[in-house]
């Protein structure tokens, strides 16, 4: 017999998909852009770091009943490396990112929020040594709120430089 937690879930879950989108709402629209991206990024003195990815950007746009956007949401996932420009020496790094934006009267409102891990570059037996990672609100383009490691961001390259110098 299930639990009575598991029923109250499971009720809830489906009154939450039920009630998602009026039935009067214009349906999402999705569009979805592969690119590969190269970035030199990061003076270690001798060598630059190169990033180079593979980049999926998907754009779920939502809509109200009058067919206006109300947020659209953008999921960007990356699988790559990270590179010593001179030896080539490299490191994979991963990210999936969500960005979310807000709209009233189908104008942009200028709030963004911003969620998940943009890159993670791990080295065996090192652990983590670049991090760009979090959660942050921007309104109006002034951060309001941030809140997780943000290497990429603050050019915290120094354990990398010393990984691929060494």
């Amino acid at each position: 017999m299930p639990s009575s937690r598991w029923i109250l879930a499971s009720a809830l879950l489906v009154a939450g998909l039920g009630g998602a989108a009026s039935a009067d709402a214009t349906a999402p629209t999705t569009t979805i852009e592969q690119r590969h991206v190269a970035l030199t990024h990061g003076d270690c003195g001798s060598f630059a770091l190169i990033f180079e990815a593979d980049v999926t950007r998907k754009l779920i746009t939502f809509y109200d009943q009058d067919g206006l956007p109300v947020r659209d949401v953008l999921v960007r996932r990356t699988d790559g490396t990270v590179s010593n420009s001179v030896t080539g020496k490299s490191l994979p790094s991963t990210g999936v990112w969500r960005v979310t934006r807000y709209y009233a009267d189908g104008q942009l409102t200028g709030r963004i929020t911003q969620a998940g891990r943009t890159y993670l570059i791990t080295v065996p037996g090192l652990g983590e040594i670049f991090h760009q990672t979090g959660y942050g609100v921007q309104q109006d383009g002034q951060t309001i709120f941030e809140a997780g490691p943000h290497d990429f961001e603050h050019l915290n390259i120094e354990e990398l430089c010393a990984y691929f110098a060494g």
